[in-house]
């Protein structure tokens, strides 16, 4: 994986969760992975995970399952990507494109019946649908209203002979 490693988040990373960083603009569309993180206690179906190098967080998300995903996909078995992001001194060495790309197929180790990885992205959030787009995500035609304003359902299909369901 490039040697990004993807760890499940545990409370002995809080202090290195505390000094991580969004670029500016970004806190707009992304929660920052402390408040991300609060959310998942007491949700099982919340599960945070980070992304470290040689011992050091560089970027983080959150995989959600179950009725919580049900807003964003009509699929029984479909996981929910959240609150992705890179650290702010760690982007543009192309990380997230890497993580894009093999996320799949660590979602689909984790989730052995997940039928598709589905996430939302904030229309005016160019660089992340691009990202997205170039990691084989697909607009499903849907959109819905988020914190930050309008967002696009993307979905990735994780098992062949699926259809979207829009």
């Amino acid at each position: 994986m490039g040697g990004i490693d993807i760890i499940p988040y545990d409370k002995s990373m809080e202090e290195e969760i505390q000094k991580y960083r969004l670029k500016d603009g970004q806190e707009m569309f992304v929660l920052h992975p402390k408040t991300a993180i609060d959310l998942c206690w007491g949700d099982e179906e919340r599960q945070p995970f980070v992304l470290m190098i040689s011992a050091k967080i560089v970027g983080f998300f959150i995989l959600h399952s179950g009725e919580g995903v049900r807003p964003f996909s009509k699929q029984a078995n479909a996981v929910l990507l959240r609150a992705f992001s890179i650290d702010a001194l760690e982007q543009g060495k192309g990380y997230a494109k890497t993580i894009m790309r093999t996320l799949p197929s660590f979602v689909s180790s984790r989730y052995p019946d997940a039928k598709e990885l589905v996430l939302a992205v904030n229309k005016k959030n160019n660089a992340a649908r691009s990202l997205y787009e170039d990691a084989y995500f697909h607009f499903t035609g849907r959109s819905m209203d988020g914190r930050s304003g309008m967002q696009d359902i993307m979905v990735y299909q994780l098992r062949k002979n699926t259809k979207v369901r829009r």
